[in-house]
């Protein structure tokens, strides 16, 4: 991998492939927009305590 760009895209191809695929399919999920914010609002607030109703709420203010 030569650029920045490359090593992003394939870690972020590599989480796809190796986490959200197996944990959709795992549950037998449909839609993958929801799992995809999840991860997202999860990794934003690393570092910071969360919790299933601080989740809860940021979903209900983004209604998602």
């Amino acid at each position: 991998m030569k650029t920045e760009a490359d090593k992003i895209n394939y870690l972020q191809g590599l989480f796809t492939t190796t986490y959200l695929a197996d944990i959709i399919n795992c549950h037998n999920l449909r839609g993958n927009t929801e799992i995809n914010e999840l991860t997202d609002i999860i990794a934003a607030s690393i570092g910071s305590l969360t919790n299933p109703l601080k989740l809860s709420n940021i979903f209900n203010y983004k209604k998602i």
